[in-house]
């Protein structure tokens, strides 16, 4: 699995409503887009193709971290990334995301702490920078 955290000109992140037909965490808010890695293919490749598919930007991942997420209902390696995107710019696909905003780290942090965001996200949290 992969995951990309989307931050815009001044630093916000993108903040992610799953759609409510998507099989992991339907209707769920997540401070990333994500997806699987496919056979064959780098984890880099993997997050340049999930934010084209999810949001309809060709992008330049930037690698954070590589590690074992045990905050997801069925554990797994997590390569996490990074990119800059101009706000304007997004046009997420309804078939995978149902609506996107710009939120600072602290206010996606608070809602984490008020049990809004998915599991999953605390272990991105723990690795991004502020």
């Amino acid at each position: 699995m992969i995951a990309v955290v989307c931050r815009d000109e001044g630093g916000r992140v993108l903040l992610v409503e799953r759609s409510p037909s998507n099989l992991r965490f339907p209707g769920g808010l997540e401070p990333f887009v994500a997806g699987a890695v496919r056979a064959g293919e780098s984890y880099e490749r993997a997050a340049q193709r999930e934010v084209l598919e999810e949001l309809g930007l060709r992008v330049r991942a930037r690698p954070v971290d590589r590690f074992r997420n045990l905050d997801s209902p069925t554990p797994h390696w997590m390569g996490l990334y990074e990119c800059r995107i101009p706000a304007a710019s997004v046009v997420p696909d309804a078939r995978e995301v149902a609506q996107v905003s710009w939120r600072s780290v602290a206010e996606v942090r608070r809602l984490f702490g008020a049990g809004a965001l998915t599991p999953e996200s605390r272990a991105v949290l723990t690795r991004i920078a502020d």
